[in-house]
């Protein structure tokens, strides 16, 4: 193949006596005529140089014909053997060497014409002459050589002979070079190199060598030549034959070219633009530089092998791009240039700007593609926000004036022409000076100018005329804008109406104090943020925080939110979608994390999330009230428990207390046995009120509600309370109310009062102070559902002491049976279970504050009655004699049962006994008229006892009736039990039989005086 840039060239070499040149140079150039007539030989040839040169004693010398274009040289050490190089042999004849011919396609033409000329160079070494006939001949052909020659003593290295052309390289005359030696022309530090380089020439072990050198010019300059030197023997002594050209131009353009490469291919690798060579056939890009890599995310192998088209070129893109690529294959377009969308490795859209053009050979073949790519994605998006300011401008509402320093009206937008009367046309080039109304005067005009075109901004009214004559008020404002140096370029006038602007303002006045007035009274707080996540504004209701609403103003909300939340809190916005409320906690004052529920809306402008607008509730309230409302119904859960216990064990406490009682009647007072029994009889008496007091914690025990004042029962127990809790205890009374009562049982409350007393003179080990105090409250709707209670109006009855107060835990369970935290033998831990159900039972509520070192405080909440109480009048009670009529007892428990029936058997009654209502039937049947009172327990199986009863009362109403029950509960009070003649277990004997006796005389008709 030809080396790069080496021009189409013809090369032989000869040895002929001097006097064939003659003879040889016509035909040559015949030859030569026909080689340059051959198809692909274009290139214009010319002989550069023809030279005769001595050869040994006989005479002979060599002939050089150099072939190549004067405008590039050509360099035989250039060509390498190729498709475009074409050699043929040269017949010996004594001489060896080689027709060469490169950068011409080998044809049949050229062919004939390269052994046209062998034939020549062949004819002109047969005829050779003999030795030194044309001496003349070669003397002429030295000195009219077109390049320098000269003949040098190898031994001293002084020129010999020289000719016109080496003095004219060498800008010396004859005379001085042929006092001169090499060494003299060449740099010093260049004698060591060169002596090496000729010394197999001098020492005879080289024949011809050839190398570039630097020579010493008079000028001062160093410049560059190309030096071969050929050893000649003969004849004797030997000597240097030399041929020495200047090629320092040509060493000048070489480095111009390799520096120009240089350059461009660090252009191609630094510059801040993507360069991108490709194949024209396969579309596909065969180099690409950094910055190509850095816009598509690829990296250059990457992008050299996937498809232009297909794969980088976003799919809305590639038609237009094909389209183009025809035309340039075409020729009608030498260039194309075009924005499209690339489409990034990691997915999205880049916007670029490609220009394309195509190379083609000398031959006009297509042979790549030159791409420049910029990235525009960012001068896109400023054109897209230049389009939204320029829509803005024009849909503003308020009039916008754009001038020149000197006040030239260069734009305006619909808005002005309608405040002014005038068209757009009328106003572009005018001065505002157009609208004056005479009514501001020259200082005016002038402070207003002085202050625009020094940088700063003006704003004011005036009054100004419209094209109709009109005069009207405008609030303007003007704001120079500067160039980059600080120089004012442009001025804007924003200007509004303002003639109608009292009326609107005092509307957004009362529109903004609405809307005051309605955030600041809501209990929620309402809030707004910035883009970065900074409060702008938060209503009074953070108040609630222990925060003011200014001291938060410009403060990260995140740092006033537990740390913990704060991925979920940003997770709320992280899109600027909308999400559903979100539970939180925020850190208030003190620093105590609150849980709120938070609702999040996004602001959007121009595409984007510019801030964030929030309502955020406050849950503490609601959550300390579900855990209220879970501890009642613990409670409500432990009650029933207890109740059913209770029940239970008060049907064996009767049968124990009855059977006691029977056995201790039947003995002496004096038998030993008797003792026994009495400490049965008061082991069963202790275990009624431990029974008594379950029913109080569950609501079950019977209750005589009457009207009662709360300020008036604390004052009149006021000594027993005080004897209670020591001298070392101060107790406090208060009334914060007017007289008011509330529905109780006096005896109840007096209990569950005492027991506060007593737990918190417990809690006071060193004396303090108790106060009792009676206040009228509202509850409103969340305390009321909170506390189980109905709205409205209440008597508040609160017990507090100093004494060392409750941790969490134990407030947690302190109304729990069977919880205390006094040591053994010290409390049962019904005390306060007991409060809580007498409290419940009465129809109110119990609540506990405490804090460890702080005291307590109890809040009992009861009803306040307003109804009058009206006592009926109590019927005179018949005599009726005792044991006479037959008696109905009603109860599945046997023991209970067959005591029943002894006691009043031995009272003188009939009994009849029954375990269930088939049996409750029959017996009253069997009885008939004789029935005379039915003693029938509460809770049976299948009917209840109420229910029973009304059913075998059906045909005789006055027979008596007696409700007996260790458990009764609200459904009992429904069903009326509570308020007909009722016998709470465990009851003794003697009142078994003075209620049944009393009850039969109630029951009895009246006798007459």
């Amino acid at each position: 193949m030809r080396a790069p840039g080496l021009a189409p060239c013809l090369l032989f070499a000869i040895r002929v006596e001097s006097r064939v040149a003659d003879h040889l140079l016509p035909r040559l150039g015949t030859a030569r005529r026909r080689l340059l007539a051959a198809p692909g030989s274009d290139s214009p040839l010319e002989f550069a140089t023809l030279a005769i040169h001595e050869l040994g004693a006989c005479g002979l010398g060599p002939v050089l014909l150099e072939v190549g274009e004067l405008r590039q040289p050509a360099d035989a050490a250039a060509i390498v053997p190729g498709d475009d190089v074409v050699s043929l042999p040269l017949p010996s004849h004594g001489v060896a060497g080689a027709l060469t011919i490169a950068g011409v396609p080998p044809s049949d033409e050229v062919q004939a014409a390269l052994r046209e000329l062998r034939d020549v160079i062949a004819l002109g070494l047969r005829a050779r002459v003999p030795v030194g006939t044309t001496p003349d001949g070669f003397r002429a052909v030295f000195e009219e050589a077109g390049i320098g020659m000269a003949m040098v003593d190898p031994t001293s290295g002084r020129f010999l002979t020289v000719n016109d052309q080496l003095c004219e390289t060498l800008g010396r005359t004859r005379a001085q070079l042929l006092a001169l030696g090499w060494s003299d022309v060449t740099p010093a530090e260049d004698i060591a190199s060169i002596h090496a380089f000729l010394a197999p020439i001098v020492a005879g072990t080289a024949r011809t060598l050839t190398r570039e050198l630097r020579y010493h010019h008079p000028g001062g300059e160093q410049r560059w030549a190309r030096l071969t030197v050929t050893r000649l023997d003969a004849p004797r002594p030997p000597r240097l034959f030399g041929l020495l050209e200047d090629v320092t131009s040509a060493r000048a353009a070489i480095d111009a070219l390799r520096a120009s490469e240089e350059r461009l291919a660090t252009m191609f690798a630094l510059a801040p633009i993507g360069i991108a060579e490709g194949d024209v056939i396969a579309r596909r890009m065969t180099r690409v530089n950094a910055q190509l890599c850095a816009i598509t995310g690829y990296t250059a192998e990457e992008l050299c092998s996937i498809s232009v088209v297909d794969q980088l070129t976003h799919p809305d893109d590639r038609a237009e791009l094909e389209v183009a690529m025809r035309r340039l294959l075409k020729g009608e377009l030498r260039s194309h240039r075009g924005e499209r969308r690339y489409v990034h490795k990691d997915g999205h859209t880049v916007w670029v700007s490609v220009t394309l053009c195509l190379t083609r050979d000398p031959a006009g073949q297509l042979t790549r593609t030159l791409a420049i790519i910029e990235d525009i994605s960012e001068r896109r998006a400023r054109e897209a926000t230049l389009q939204v300011y320029t829509s803005a401008l024009l849909a503003a509402a308020n009039a916008i004036m754009i001038t020149d320093p000197q006040g030239t009206i260069m734009a305006c937008n619909p808005a002005m022409t309608t405040l002014t009367g005038y068209d757009a046309e009328e106003l572009i080039g005018c001065h505002p000076r157009l609208f004056r109304s005479g009514r501001q005067s020259a200082e005016f005009y002038r402070a207003l100018w002085d202050t625009v075109l020094s940088g700063q901004v003006w704003h004011g009214e005036l009054v100004n005329r419209r094209k109709d004559g009109g005069l009207y008020t405008e609030d303007m404002t003007i704001t120079p804008v500067r160039d980059d140096a600080g120089a004012v370029t442009h001025l804007v006038a924003i200007k509004q109406d303002a003639t109608a602007r009292g009326e609107t303002e005092q509307a957004l006045r009362a529109s903004e104090a609405r809307y005051r007035t309605l955030v600041d009274n809501l209990e929620d707080v309402v809030f707004t943020l910035d883009a970065a996540l900074q409060l702008t504004f938060v209503s009074r209701a953070v108040e609630s925080f222990g925060y003011t609403a200014d001291e938060l103003l410009g403060q990260p909300v995140l740092e006033r939110l537990f740390p913990f939340d704060h991925p979920a809190a940003l997770a709320l916005i992280a899109d600027g979608a909308e999400r559903p409320p979100r539970e939180l906690r925020a850190v208030d004052a003190s620093g105590r994390a609150r849980p709120v529920r938070v609702v999040l809306r996004p602001i959007r402008a121009g595409g984007g999330l510019v801030g964030v607008t929030g309502v955020l509730v406050d849950l503490t309230a609601r959550r300390e009230i579900e855990e209220q409302l879970r501890a009642a119904q613990k409670m409500e859960a432990v009650g029933r428990l207890a109740g059913g216990v209770a029940h239970d064990f008060n049907n064996l406490l009767s049968v124990i207390m009855s059977y006691t009682d029977l056995a201790i009647a039947d003995l002496h007072q004096e038998d030993p046995l008797s003792a026994d029994l009495k400490e049965v009889q008061a082991a069963a008496r202790r275990a009624e009120g431990l029974t008594r007091q379950l029913l109080a914690f569950s609501r079950k025990q019977v209750l005589s509600p009457e009207p009662c004042d709360l300020y008036d029962l604390v004052t009149g127990i006021a000594r027993l309370l005080q004897r209670l809790i020591g001298e070392d205890v101060k107790l406090v009374i208060e009334r914060d109310h007017p007289s008011a009562q509330t529905l109780v049982d006096r005896g109840q409350i007096e209990q569950v009062i005492m027991n506060l007393a007593v737990n918190a003179r417990d809690a006071m080990p060193d004396g303090g102070r108790v106060t009792i105090a009676t206040t009228a409250v509202d509850l409103d709707a969340p305390t009321a559902h909170a506390l189980e209670l109905a709205p409205g109006p209440y008597l508040e009855l609160s017990v507090a002491d100093t004494g060392t107060g409750m941790d969490e835990a134990v407030r947690a369970r302190v109304f729990e049976p069977f919880f205390t935290t006094k040591g053994v033998g010290k409390g049962t831990g019904l005390g306060l279970s007991m409060v809580y159900g007498i409290v419940r039972q009465s129809g109110g509520a119990i609540t506990v504050d405490s804090e460890p070192g702080h005291g307590a405080r109890f809040r009992i909440y009861l009803p306040i009655h307003t109804g009058a109480d009206a006592d009926e009048p109590a019927r005179p009670a018949p005599r009726v004699p005792r044991g006479q009529g037959a008696v109905l007892v009603i109860e599945d428990e046997v023991a209970l049962r067959n005591v029943i029936r002894r006691v009043l058997t031995n009272a003188g009654y009939e009994v009849a006994l029954a375990a269930d209502a088939f049996e409750a039937r029959t017996q009253a049947r069997l009885l008939g008229d004789r029935l005379r009172l039915i003693l029938s327990d509460v809770i049976l199986p299948g009917p209840n006892g109420p229910t029973l009863v009304d059913e075998l009362r059906q045909g005789n109403p006055d027979i008596a009736v007696i409700f007996m029950s260790g458990y009764t509960d609200d459904a009992l009070a429904r069903l009326g039990v509570l308020e007909r003649e009722f016998l709470r277990k465990p009851f003794d004997l003697k009142l078994l039989t003075a209620r049944v006796g009393d009850a039969l005389v109630r029951a009895s008709p009246a006798t007459p005086a």
